[in-house]
């Protein structure tokens, strides 16, 4: 099991992540979706991690949305 810093420092390294990052990550997991890098029995798991994505995004848009800020599509 992970000790207490390494949990710690995981939780700093996930707060870096960005509006911009996650929908870089959904484009990526989309991308290689459609070029078969996947085998069909990770297909429910990369799914599920896709969804989880999509609602972190949609709900940062929504709070951007409510406060006025605008985060810049994917490159």
């Amino acid at each position: 099991f992970p000790s207490h810093d390494m949990h710690s420092r995981i939780k700093e390294k996930i707060m870096e992540l960005n509006q911009g990052d996650i929908q870089n990550l959904m484009v990526i997991i989309d991308l290689a979706t459609q070029r078969g890098v996947f085998k069909a029995t990770d297909l429910v798991a990369i799914g599920t991690l896709y969804e989880k994505l999509n609602t972190i995004n949609k709900n940062l848009n929504e709070q951007n949305n409510k406060t006025g800020s605008n985060v810049p599509a994917p490159t």
